[in-house]
């Protein structure tokens, strides 16, 4: 049987044709109406045209849950468009009996837990939600970006760029759990710092590659704001420039103001040169070398093998040797060529005595108008220099 004119035939209870059982059409079926059936009824074609004015359609009405169903011999429902009545009204997209992915009446489009969403028409390059709040991104075959609800982090290999990054929370660097700051980077190696060394290497690199300063700067909202770096414009210096800068612990430091002076603060506070086992304020183990005035308020000392070159040594206080009757003043072959002093004061008491009678005194000369005077500290005597005049 080709043809069957439906017209020719009475309707019965509403219907133009009613089928009770199979039908079964082995050539082309045309309606100019509608085709419907029960719940449980089923169809099989192996070609639906549908062809019209424009308005064409399949409608699926009634119930809860509609499907238009995909398969083969094997599987009848391989695949499938699935809609779902509810309050989202979902249209879901079904392979292998699994929702794939939905799209709701807003129009939100959704992916199953854990899917994969592929671009290229590959399968190296894609996002998925790997487990639940945490989505990842893979390019290439290597996974560039790990999203969770705690973070994001990225492998060794990926990088980013951004005009602007901002960043409500911590960031770490090296590592993703107790962060103890705002920029935290950690590394746990044996590298050991040089200038050499290439940036994967370093713990913080600031470079410029233009002709600018390579600075850091430290701003207290209100206050002076401080700037340390590389001044490119003075063969390239590194300073520490604006305000005030304390270099140390609060109780002993390096201060340097706008004055332009360095000074170290403390009631401990001791400067070594050349050694850290210091003995005094200043405690310089070698040579030193001052081309203009060096001025002390307290006590300079040296070792017996320590020396110093001075332009002009000028002293608010007293200049002693570190230990009694054990150091000179000049030597047999590095005299000074004058002693101007007022009273002279002699005294070698504590010692083995003179090298005549070895007995040990305590003199003082003084300057008078026309004479010298010799004054003996020990008995109170007073004596004068008999001078003769000679010119």
């Amino acid at each position: 049987m080709s043809n069957l004119n439906v017209n020719a035939i009475s309707p019965q209870s509403g219907s133009i044709l009613r089928i009770t059982s199979n039908l079964n059409i082995t050539g082309d079926m045309t309606a100019s109406g509608d085709i419907s059936g029960q719940s449980t009824s089923t169809g099989s074609f192996g070609e639906l045209k549908i062809s019209g004015a424009g308005q064409e359609k399949i409608s699926l009405l009634g119930g809860t849950n509609q499907f238009i169903n995909f398969g083969d011999a094997d599987d009848y429902n391989i695949g499938a468009i699935k809609y779902i009545h509810s309050s989202t009204n979902q249209m879901q997209f079904i392979t292998n009996n699994t929702m794939g992915f939905f799209i709701t009446k807003n129009q939100d489009i959704g992916m199953k837990a854990t899917g994969k969403f592929y671009f290229d028409g590959g399968y190296n390059t894609f996002f998925e939600e790997s487990s639940a709040d945490n989505v990842k991104f893979t390019i290439g075959g290597v996974e560039i970006l790990d999203i969770t609800e705690t973070g994001v982090s990225g492998s060794s290999t990926s990088t980013g760029s951004f005009g602007q990054l901002q960043i409500d929370g911590k960031i770490g660097v090296g590592t993703t759990s107790n962060l103890k700051s705002q920029l935290h980077i950690y590394r746990d190696d044996s590298i050991t710092h040089t200038p050499s060394q290439t940036a994967g290497q370093k713990g913080l690199l600031i470079e410029q590659d233009g002709t600018g300063d390579a600075v850091m700067e430290f701003l207290t909202t209100g206050a002076t704001n401080y700037v340390m770096g590389i001044d490119n414009s003075d063969s390239d210096a590194f300073k520490i420039t604006k305000g005030q800068f304390r270099l140390g612990d609060g109780s002993v430091h390096f201060r340097y103001g706008p004055t332009g002076i360095l000074t170290l603060e403390g009631t401990s506070a001791r400067l070594g040169i050349g050694t850290n086992n210091t003995q005094a304020n200043l405690h310089v183990v070698g040579s030193g070398l001052i081309t203009t005035n060096l001025e002390v308020q307290g006590n300079i000392s040296g070792s017996s093998t320590s020396t110093g070159s001075f332009g002009a040594i000028q002293s608010a206080g007293n200049i002693t040797p570190k230990t009694d009757d054990s150091m000179d003043l000049g030597s047999a072959d590095l005299r000074f060529q004058n002693v101007f002093t007022t009273d002279l004061q002699l005294n070698n008491e504590g010692t083995s005595g003179n090298e005549v009678d070895g007995t040990t005194g305590s003199w003082t000369i003084q300057e008078g108008e026309e004479e010298l005077y010799l004054l003996n500290r020990k008995n109170g005597k007073k004596y004068k220099f008999k001078l003769e005049e000679i010119g």
